[in-house]
């Protein structure tokens, strides 16, 4: 990267109005610019993103036009006009500003950013409403929206990151701001997306294509890198606010062993608390934690608390964290609180680096219970009650006082969307540390970009609507294109009363999500799996150990995400980015580049139209049928026990040919191959826990090219890891005629052999059909 003493290297601006431009690149095709009005502060504060952090080296004063170039991006602009645009090495603009588009004043900044005809604008996070955003306007400020109905708008995270996919090529754009931003996304002029902060500063942040690919992998790398998740949270995890008692929670696991469904963790919600106090225990109803941790560990289950940034004056943990200093405060000097579980609450500074230090001190019990995540909950900041009206006033007010790890003091309104990502990192740094040498796993509610560096994410407290699961697929893809890979929703429904075809439904489409938890509110009905009686039960059985066979295809995406930022769920026009239909379908979605999934999604009704872009399908859901042909339209048989589930040709499943009751990576796992077409899978296999430059691992990829009757695979391992077995496997109805390794032939069940490079030819005959998995 171009530098001059070590620091990227920029050019700053004088800029009409009193403000000030620099221009700085921070990476192989990645410009950042940042604009500010006088003293006003535009970014994040120190730590939040460390490729970000500071000002460009010997930033030299520049005329008032020019242009900056370095590392395949160049940044050109007219103070005079408040015109910008960025392009990257090859030429092609990733951002136009037209004249009188970029300004920053007292208490306001924006910039209007050109929209080609035909663009398409993905991402931008958890948003409700159409997955294509272009003719939306959306705002950003992590809110507690509860109960929300589909065009509530802010929600709980905050990803302003923006995928724009226009003429086949792609680059992104992203805001770096901590307080409330607008996007106006053609909605007002369809020719523009205009971008504006309350506050006199913004920092656009362009990301070079040209394929979405490309966009996300530096999106990873400036944002990232993405936690690597311990395979227990690629399970069916279970939560409910209102499992009252030790007794019940153990109940429910021994009901989910004896009746053979899957499950890997449970979740405790405030039932656990002594008097709303997070990460005490109540010793009434659960008398011996150490015991009951214990016993949910012998039954193969992992354990996650509910948490929340909040310190009651009344804990007896608040005198310390008051002499610490380790507290938001109100512009006049005494401790901001508000009403949360516990009563009058303050709120922990976690900008603070002496805040995490405390933080790690209330982490310590839950650690020694062997207790193995932990969940963050109300960390917007939010509330429970407050004397305005309306969400917004739920929170801090805008000018409480944060201290960074700089020691400038930073205006709430300036910091509030960052909140989550400081909350975050303080706890995965807690469980790294009391936990040393395993993988932390964090599940969280708000978040701002960079909170797939530290935690899971899910849209929060959704409700037992149809239209709740309708929003399932697009809120879940927004995020995943916004730098949140392990993303999900409550399966089933928050709030209300799902009823059994919902929940069946909704279980389906929730079974190959990135993180699949149930979870329901204390005022509604207990919605496990067999809460529904026995054909939804068996209903869920079944989708669930779909799920378990296929998690070493989907630890391989984890690691993708994690290794080269790739998302687990991403929309059909990740992958077909020239297909316009694809680009804006909102019911259908691939999780990895080779299965498209697409659910029911509405009540009676048992067919469905699916869309199959480019290329050979088979669909593969109880049964193999096929080939069939994209693009165009084909009708989906969908009873209740369905899902509609399709390989691309050239696929490469990795499957556990005998799924259990909970995750794991056996001593075997079967390479399912579609023929025509190619494929690449990259399988990570390790013990599922341990930190990745403390544990030992294997990498293998595989790559496969196959015609109409046989293909080639190529083979390559690395690492010490011993790993599992890998056999060669069909889709039913075709039959190895031959299978040559290296020149050798194969036995029956084609077992390939440990070589670290073994290049395969598989002939076949026969035709496709049957259950593909045992």
């Amino acid at each position: 990267m171009g530098e001059e003493g070590g620091r990227p290297a920029g050019v700053t601006v004088a800029w009409p109005q009193g403000a000030r431009l620099w221009a700085r690149a921070v990476g192989e095709g990645v410009a950042a610019v940042r604009l500010a009005w006088g003293d006003d502060r535009a970014g994040l504060p120190p730590g939040a993103v460390p490729a970000l952090d500071g000002d460009a080296a010997v930033a030299r004063p520049v005329g008032e036009k020019g242009e900056f170039a370095a590392d395949n991006v160049a940044v050109a602009w007219d103070a005079v006009r408040r015109s910008l645009v960025i392009a990257d090495g090859a030429g092609r603009v990733l951002v136009a500003v037209p004249p009188e588009g970029l300004n920053a004043a007292p208490g306001r900044a924006c910039a209007d950013v050109l929209l080609a005809d035909g663009a398409e604008v993905l991402g931008l996070g958890a948003k409700m409403g159409p997955f294509a955003r272009r003719g939306g306007r959306y705002r950003f400020w992590n809110t507690d929206m509860h109960p929300h109905t589909p065009d509530a708008d802010p929600m709980y995270a905050s990803l302003p990151f923006a995928l724009v996919v226009a003429g086949g090529e792609a680059c992104g754009l992203a805001l770096v701001w901590g307080g409330e931003s607008q996007w106006d996304v053609g909605r007002q002029r369809p020719d523009r997306m205009r971008v504006s902060t309350r506050g006199g500063g913004l920092e656009l942040v362009a990301l070079a294509g040209p394929q979405p690919a490309d966009v996300m992998a530096r999106l990873a790398r400036l944002f990232g890198p993405y936690a690597l998740p311990p395979l227990w949270a690629l399970g069916y995890q279970q939560s409910h606010w209102g499992y009252g008692d030790a007794g019940t929670v153990l109940e429910v696991v021994r009901t989910f062993r004896a009746l053979d469904l899957p499950l890997d963790a449970v979740y405790l919600d405030l039932d656990y608390e002594e008097r709303g106090r997070p990460l005490t225990w109540d010793r009434e109803r659960f008398p011996d934690p150490a015991s009951f941790v214990a016993s949910l560990h012998a039954a193969g289950v992992r354990v996650v608390l509910i948490s929340n940034a909040g310190v009651a004056l009344d804990d007896p943990r608040y005198a310390a964290a008051e002499a610490a200093g380790a507290l938001v405060r109100e512009a006049g000097g005494e401790v901001a609180t508000g009403a949360l579980w516990a009563g009058r609450t303050a709120v922990t500074d976690f900008l603070q680096p002496r805040a995490h230090a405390l933080w790690h001190g209330f982490y310590a019990e839950a650690a020694r219970l062997g207790v193995d995540g932990i969940w963050n909950d109300m960390n917007e900041p939010s509330f429970i009650a407050s004397e305005g009206d309306g969400p917004d006033s739920r929170t801090l007010p805008d000018d409480a006082v944060h201290v960074g790890a700089d020691g400038c003091t930073w205006r709430h309104d300036t910091v509030h969307n960052a909140f989550a990502l400081f909350m975050n990192r303080a706890t995965f740094e807690s469980l790294a540390r009391h936990r040393p040498g395993q993988r932390p796993f964090v599940l969280s509610r708000a978040g701002y970009l960079g909170v797939g560096r530290y935690a899971a994410l899910w849209t929060g407290d959704n409700a037992s609507w149809w239209e709740h699961l309708r929003a399932t697929l697009p809120t879940v893809m927004g995020m995943s294109l916004s730098g949140a890979p392990l993303a999900g929703v409550d399966i089933g429904g928050f709030d209300g009363e799902a009823t059994p075809e919902l929940f069946a439904r909704w279980i389906a489409a929730g079974s190959l999500m990135p993180l699949c938890r149930n979870h329901s509110s204390i005022h509604s009905s207990h919605q496990e799996p067999y809460a529904f009686g026995p054909e939804v039960e068996a209903i869920a059985r079944r989708h669930l150990r779909r799920r378990y066979a296929l998690l070493p295809t989907l630890y391989a995406l984890a690691y993708a995400a994690h290794a080269v930022g790739e998302p687990i769920w991403r929309p059909l026009g990740y992958g077909f980015p020239n297909d316009p239909l694809a680009l804006r379908l909102e019911d259908e979605v691939m999780v990895g580049p080779d299965l498209l999934m697409a659910p029911v999604l509405t009540p009676a009704t048992e067919a469905r139209a699916v869309y199959l872009p480019t290329g050979r399908w088979y669909r593969i859901d109880g049964g193999v049928q096929g080939p069939m042909d994209g693009p165009g339209y084909h009708l989906a048989p969908a009873p209740l026990d369905a899902l509609p589930l399709y390989a691309r040709g050239g696929t490469i499943l990795a499957v556990d040919p005998e799924p259990g009751q909970r995750a794991r990576l056996g001593g075997r796992i079967d390479l399912v191959l579609f023929p025509e077409g190619r494929g690449e899978l990259c399988l990570f296999e390790d013990d599922g826990e341990s930190e990745l430059d403390r544990g030992s691992h294997r990498l293998t990829r595989l790559t496969w090219r196959a015609g109409a009757e046989g293909g080639r695979l190529e083979v390559r391992r690395q690492g010490g890891w011993l790993g599992a077995d890998l056999y060669l496997r069909l889709p039913p109805g075709l039959r190895l005629s031959s299978a040559q390794a290296d020149g050798v032939s194969l036995g029956e069940e084609a077992r390939l052999p440990a070589g670290d490079a073994v290049d395969v030819e598989v002939r076949w005959r026969g035709s496709v059909g049957g259950p593909w998995w045992r």
